[in-house]
């Protein structure tokens, strides 16, 4: 599947605005891979606990670095990304913290 080409409002953000895409669809990905393992792993043995541990530390970095760059973008620009993301997935970035700190 080629890249979506997402529209910025202001051009200066289109790279960002294409980094956070890529990044956001990397942790989709991961988020995918690790709910896999547990159709063959018991999330409760030692082993499974281990395995929680490593998945939950990984995917922990790459949303802290999905929300910095989100977090340097400005809301509007956030907004429309949504929008296109919306649009063709059907369900909001994982990228969008506006969501969590109330901006409109």
């Amino acid at each position: 599947m080629d890249t979506p080409t997402f529209a910025s409002i202001n051009s200066e953000y289109d790279r960002q605005i294409a980094k956070m895409y890529k990044l956001d669809r990397r942790y989709s990905d991961l988020l995918a891979k690790h709910e896999r393992v547990w159709d063959t792993e018991d999330e409760y043995s030692d082993k499974g606990a281990r395995i929680k541990e490593r998945q939950e530390l990984k995917e922990e970095a790459l949303y802290q670095r999905l929300l910095e760059m989100a977090e340097a973008l400005p809301s509007r620009e956030l907004k429309n990304f949504d929008a296109q993301y919306k649009a063709i997935h059907g369900y909001e970035s994982y990228a969008m913290p506006y969501a969590y700190y109330g901006i409109n």
